[in-house]
């Protein structure tokens, strides 16, 4: 009789830890169903990316880490030290406060973390960060399956409304002139790729610093709707950009880090649509719409949103330069950028509204440390 039991425990024991799972789950999300929401849309960006590589028949696949590679891991990582440097700095101030001789720093710095971090803002960090890595994942490999679902491109037509925005010149051609074509290729170069690593980072930063989290979690979702809504431009005007529709205007430009990843990218591109199955990769070309201006300008408007004017201006700094890079090496054309703006604009909107539901959309004072 004792080996039924025995089974029985066995089989009853991991049904009891699966329904405290799906209890304590069902239980944060009624106490934070922002976090919930937040969630709840990178899962369905990452089941759309699903549906998709099922029709187009190639698997999904983690491009450069995003989920558990350096990519992601780095910034991850990088959040857990700022939790503890502002935590360390909060309780130097309270022990600096207070009488030395009964407190002590430790005493102060385990307390103040118990309070602000132990568990549930841990968790809420942790969810959000892993749902921007979510949609991170489903916007690469949906930007990757654009070509095979649909093979055109109007590079041409995006190149003949360029001229005609710039009365018949090439808008490259003329920050060419302007600006030269070695330095500025050189400077612009660093500040375009510098993009990759500082949004993650910034995900990090918004989830450790802001006083409260929900508030971070405006700019994480942002960033979330950023990937989304540029993902839906790519498949409404599959485009190249400039230097994969006409690589003649940019054959002045000296090497730098960007032209290797234009080069790169053509390569992916290629190697995919010849052996989608056996390409263990990702194609990432995309003219339509900017999302390096889109997710910089979404930034600056909740920066401003939040009141933290030294963070406004060195986004406003950064976001010239990137948007001029776009254009300078042949990134994007015009529209892709002015798509861009709007694309920012509408991802704050989008994420006020999944995390603040019932307050209206307005400039709020918030203590928030500006980063």
């Amino acid at each position: 009789m004792a080996a039924p039991k025995t089974a029985r425990r066995m089989l009853i024991a991991p049904v009891r830890l699966l329904h405290r799972v799906l209890a304590a789950v069902h239980r944060g999300a009624r106490a934070y169903p922002w976090v919930a929401s937040t969630f709840a849309v990178s899962v369905i960006a990452v089941a759309v990316a699903a549906v998709v590589s099922y029709r187009v028949g190639v698997p999904l696949r983690d491009p450069e880490g995003s989920i558990v590679g350096k990519r992601m891991m780095l910034p991850f990582i990088f959040m857990g030290i700022m939790i503890m440097a502002d935590t360390a700095v909060g309780a130097y101030r309270a022990w600096k406060s207070s009488d030395h001789t009964h407190v002590s720093y430790s005493s102060a710095f385990r307390a103040l973390f118990v309070e602000r971090w132990w568990w549930h803002r841990i968790v809420i960090a942790v969810v959000g960060f892993m749902s921007f890595a979510l949609s991170y994942l489903a916007y690469r490999n949906l930007k990757s399956f654009v070509m095979l679902v649909d093979p055109r491109t109007f590079d041409q037509r995006l190149l003949q409304l360029d001229r005609w925005m710039m009365f018949g010149s090439a808008p490259s051609d003329l920050l060419h002139q302007a600006l030269g074509t070695h330095t500025a290729a050189t400077i612009l170069s660093a500040i375009y790729l510098s993009y990759i690593p500082l949004v993650p980072i910034s995900v990090a930063l918004a989830l450790a610093f802001a006083r409260d989290i929900r508030d971070g979690y405006i700019f994480v979702c942002g960033s979330i709707y950023c990937w989304i809504l540029g993902t839906i431009s790519y498949y409404m005007i599959p485009s190249l950009g400039p230097f994969g529709g006409n690589p003649r205007l940019f054959a002045d430009l000296p090497e730098t880090g960007v032209t290797r990843v234009q080069n790169a990218l053509i390569d992916h591109r290629l190697q995919l649509w010849h052996d989608p199955l056996g390409f263990d990769n990702v194609s990432s070309i995309g003219g339509f719409a900017s999302l390096h201006v889109g997710v910089v300008f979404m930034a600056m408007i909740v920066a401003w949103q939040f009141r933290m004017r030294l963070t406004l201006i060195i986004l406003t700094l950064y976001f010239i330069p990137t948007v001029i890079a776009t254009i300078y090496f042949g990134w994007h054309y015009i529209l892709d950028d002015l798509a861009g703006l709007f694309i920012g604009w509408f991802a704050v909107v989008s994420a006020r509204w999944t995390v603040y539901p019932r307050v209206p959309w307005r400039r709020v004072h918030v203590e928030a440390v500006d980063v």
